[in-house]
């Protein structure tokens, strides 16, 4: 996503989108885990597919644009990371 202030790359966004769906379908695979892949499928449908047609569409993204959404990302994968951890005890 900080790749984001220069030329649209699909490379990138899929390799993240990619990633993305690979947790998700481990997170699905986990017996009683379904609000952890419930939070791995709404990241890629609520925050990191949007920014990525954005992306797509504006060429390039400001610079603060780019910063606030990998934040928003970021906190979101933390949560999630959180959650997953918190279970496991």
């Amino acid at each position: 996503m900080n790749k984001a202030t220069s030329s649209y790359n699909s490379t990138a966004a899929a390799s993240l989108l990619t990633e993305i769906d690979k947790a998700y379908e481990h997170a699905q695979s986990v017996k009683g885990n379904k609000s952890v892949a419930e939070s791995w499928r709404l990241l890629k449908t609520d925050i990191v597919a949007p920014f990525f047609e954005k992306w797509k569409t504006d060429g390039k993204l400001d610079k603060d644009f780019v910063k606030e959404a990998v934040a928003t990302a970021k906190k979101s994968i933390t949560a999630i990371t959180n959650a997953e951890k918190a279970k496991k005890k």
